[in-house]
C-alpha cells in the first residue's frame, strides 16, 4: 500500500492524470480485497470522474466495474448490478472480450446475491463460453468459481462440486506451466485457492449428508 501511495504522490506532483487513475484503481482494488470497501468506493468515484474527463474509456469501465464490486461488498447488490450493467454496455464499445468476461462474472454474482440465480447462471455461462475461446486460463478459472458459487446457492451441490473441481484442476495446470511461484501468486491469489478448497470441503460434507 505504501508503494502505491508514494506512486500516487509522485504522479500528482508530475500532474500525470492518467497514471493517477491507474494508481487509484490499484489502491481501490487493495481496499476491496482487504475489506475497506467504503474507501475503495471513494477512490473509484474519483477515478471515474477523472477518466471521464480524459475520455479514457477503458479506465472508466474498469473503475465502474471495481466500484460495483465495492457496492456488492457493502451489501448493496442492486447498486452493484446497475454499475455492472452500465460497465457491460460500455465494454461493447471497446470490443474487449476480457473486460466483458470480467463484468459478466461480476454481474452474475450481483444477481446471485439478489436471489436471481437463473439469471446469474445465464450470465456466468455466457462468460464461461467466451472465456473458453481465450488463451488465458485465469478467465476460465474465474468463471468456474462463479458457477460454483451459483450452484451452491441453488443447492445443486453436485454441479457446484464439479465446477470447484474444475477450478482446482485449472489451478494445477497453471502451476505446472509457470515455473516461478511468485508469478503464480501474481496470477492467482492464494486466498482464492484456499477459498475453493474450503468450499469444496463444505460441499462434500453436504453431499454426504444428503445420500
Amino acid at each position: 500500500m505504501e508503494f502505491f501511495n508514494e506512486s500516487l504522490d509522485i504522479f500528482k506532483d508530475l500532474n500525470a492524470i492518467e497514471e493517477q487513475v491507474m494508481i487509484k484503481q490499484c489502491i481501490a482494488t487493495l481496499f476491496n480485497d482487504t475489506g475497506d470497501f467504503a474507501k475503495a468506493a471513494e477512490l473509484l468515484e474519483e477515478a471515474i470522474v477523472t477518466a471521464e474527463n480524459l475520455k479514457d474509456n477503458r479506465g472508466e469501465i474498469e473503475a465502474i466495474t471495481e466500484l460495483g464490486r465495492s457496492h456488492r461488498n457493502l451489501g448493496d447488490s442492486d447498486k452493484a448490478k446497475q454499475l455492472h450493467e452500465r460497465a457491460l454496455d460500455r465494454s461493447f464499445e471497446l470490443k474487449s472480450t476480457v473486460l466483458e468476461i470480467e463484468i459478466r462474472n461480476n454481474l452474475a454474482l450481483d444477481l446471485m446475491m439478489l436471489n436471481k440465480t437463473d439469471e446469474a447462471e445465464e450470465e456466468a455461462r455466457e462468460a464461461l463460453e467466451k472465456a473458453s475461446g481465450m488463451e488465458d486460463p485465469y478467465l476460465v478459472y474465474s468463471s468456474y468459481v462463479v458457477l460454483g458459487k451459483i450452484y451452491t446457492k441453488k443447492h445443486l451441490f453436485d454441479k457446484a462440486y464439479n465446477y470447484y473441481q474444475k477450478t482446482v484442476d485449472t489451478i494445477k495446470k497453471i502451476r505446472e506451466s509457470i515455473v516461478d511461484e511468485n508469478m503464480v501468486q501474481a496470477y492467482i491469489k492464494r486466498r482464492d485457492i484456499q477459498e475453493i478448497y474450503k468450499e469444496t470441503s463444505k460441499l462434500l460434507k453436504k453431499m454426504g449428508s444428503t445420500e
